[in-house]
């Protein structure tokens, strides 16, 4: 009978924190995020270190374009007018500037072991650096990762930090850290 009463109580422990109200009466409030508009967005994300990944990896999963595809699809999703620029220099209003600092991602899918990107960005108004932010995100595959290649895999990833990027978008800050960071 004991063990029945615990049983009991813990799996009803937690009922109180999920029957909490989150309402907007009282309690701090999160900031509110910066209203979306026009944001360019620069072109490509370079690879800092191309020494992070082998070349083959890096032309077929295309990670530059990858993420910068990704960034755009989601500020896109959160109210945001994207363009593509080929600079972030003599671009006017905000344009944001990304690049990949590290990639790790062997060929051979999840059998290789995990993929993992790093990148930074800054945003800038006007030419003036208003935010910036350091991103990392880790795949190992997940569920069936055994079937999934490298460039799979890794994309997983960089839709992660597009994600991630959109949202510290409509709130920017100076040092970020997004993701896993």
């Amino acid at each position: 009978m004991r063990r029945r009463t615990f049983v009991a109580f813990a799996a009803l422990a937690p009922l109180p924190l999920a029957c909490s109200s989150s309402s907007s009466s009282g309690g701090s409030q999160a900031p509110a995020p910066a209203a979306a508009g026009p944001i360019a967005v620069v072109r490509k994300a370079p690879l800092l270190d191309p020494m992070s990944m082998p070349e083959d990896v890096r032309k077929e999963c295309n990670p530059e374009e990858g993420l910068v595809n990704y960034i755009a699809a989601e500020a896109k999703e959160v109210g945001f007018e994207v363009s593509l620029v080929d600079a972030a220099e003599g671009t006017p209003g905000r344009v944001l500037e990304v690049k990949i600092t590290s990639i790790l991602a062997t060929g051979g899918g999840a059998w290789s072991g995990p993929k993992q990107v790093r990148c930074e960005g800054k945003l800038y108004q006007d030419g003036e650096e208003v935010g910036s932010f350091y991103g990392q995100r880790t795949s190992g595959g997940g569920m069936y990762g055994g079937f999934k290649g490298t460039c799979s895999i890794l994309d997983t990833c960089i839709e992660e930090l597009g994600e991630d990027i959109a949202e510290w978008l409509r709130a920017p800050t100076k040092d970020g850290r997004l993701g896993e960071l």
